[in-house]
C-alpha cells in the first residue's frame, strides 16, 4: 500500500515537473515590460539547422552615469526555432539600446574556429510599465548551402518590415500574451 501511494506521487510529480518544462509562457514582474525582436530564418529550401541556435544580447540603458557604463541586462534569444519572434522579458521602463550581439552555434559546431560569432549592432528601443514593445528592427538569418557540401550564412538586425512584425504579433497572441502585459501599439 505504502508503495503504491509513493508510486503516485512520483508520477504526479514527474507529470508536474514535465508539464511544467513545456510551458512556453514567460513570467513578467508588474511594472516592468518586454521588448518582442521579429525573426526570420531563410534556409534556402534546407531541412536542417540555423547556424545560430541562440543570440545573446547585451541591453543597456540609453542614458546612464558613468559608474553604470558597464552594466547590462544579458538575455539568451533561441532564434534557431519558431515562433517568429524572441522576447526580451523583466525589463525595467526606460530607453535602452543593444549595440552588438553574439550568436552561438549549434552543438559541436564552430564559427571560424570560434565558439561564438560578435556582431555590432545598433538597436534603440523604450520599454513601458506592463507593456510589450514590438522592436523596429527584426534579426534575420540567411544559409546558403553549396553544391559541393557546406555552407555559408549571414545574421544580422534590420529594419523589420511589417510583414515581419505583424507575423510576430500574431504568433505572440497564439502564444498567449503574458498576464498582466498588453502589446504596445
Amino acid at each position: 500500500m505504502q508503495l503504491a501511494k509513493s508510486l503516485s506521487l512520483v508520477a504526479i510529480s514527474s507529470s508536474l515537473f514535465i508539464a511544467g518544462c513545456q510551458s512556453t509562457s514567460i513570467s513578467v514582474e508588474e511594472g516592468k515590460g518586454a521588448v518582442v525582436f521579429p525573426v526570420t530564418i531563410d534556409m534556402g529550401g534546407a531541412a536542417t539547422n540555423f547556424a545560430c541556435r541562440t543570440i545573446v544580447i547585451d541591453i543597456k540603458e540609453k542614458f546612464r552615469s558613468g559608474r553604470d557604463l558597464d552594466k547590462a541586462l544579458t538575455r539568451s534569444l533561441p532564434v534557431g526555432s519558431k515562433p517568429p519572434y524572441v522576447i526580451a522579458d523583466n525589463l525595467p521602463p526606460g530607453e535602452y539600446t543593444v549595440t552588438e550581439y553574439r550568436c552561438l552555434p549549434n552543438v559541436n559546431w564552430t564559427l571560424g574556429g570560434k565558439s561564438y560569432l560578435r556582431k555590432n549592432t545598433y538597436i534603440s528601443f523604450e520599454i513601458y510599465p506592463n507593456k510589450i514593445t514590438i522592436s523596429d528592427f527584426a534579426y534575420r538569418g540567411k544559409e546558403k548551402f553549396k553544391s559541393g557540401g557546406g555552407s555559408t550564412f549571414s545574421t544580422s538586425f534590420q529594419y523589420s518590415t511589417k510583414e515581419e512584425e505583424d507575423r510576430a504579433i500574431e504568433a505572440l497572441i497564439a502564444n498567449g500574451i503574458p498576464k498582466g502585459l498588453e502589446i504596445d501599439e
